[in-house]
């Protein structure tokens, strides 16, 4: 196999695991996951080991607190929300 060739291929491998086609890479750990907040702005978490004991540190809030309203309702813990962007700024002052 010549070098670029070698190359090629490992770029291309690095392509695939990067968006998540490479059939080769497998996940270490299955765990149930749900999903908070809106389309926009929702996340999926492994809900297995939270508590009302858990602190969530929330970064780049923006306009949608919907992930971090839900998170607070299902669990009963605690979030520090964070955007310090003008917009989020007087957005929040609402």
């Amino acid at each position: 196999m010549t070098k670029m060739r070698k190359i090629a291929r490992e770029i291309r491998s690095m392509l695939l695991a990067i968006v998540g086609s490479d059939l080769r890479i497998k996940p270490d750990l299955d765990c149930e996951k749900q999903r908070f907040g809106s389309e926009y702005g929702g996340w999926e978490v492994a809900t297995g080991s939270l508590s009302p004991q858990t602190l969530v540190y929330s970064f780049g809030v923006g306009e949608d607190a919907s992930f971090d309203t839900a998170l607070i309702e299902h669990c009963h813990l605690t979030i520090h929300a964070f955007d310090p962007t003008p917009k989020s700024v007087s957005w929040a002052r609402k």
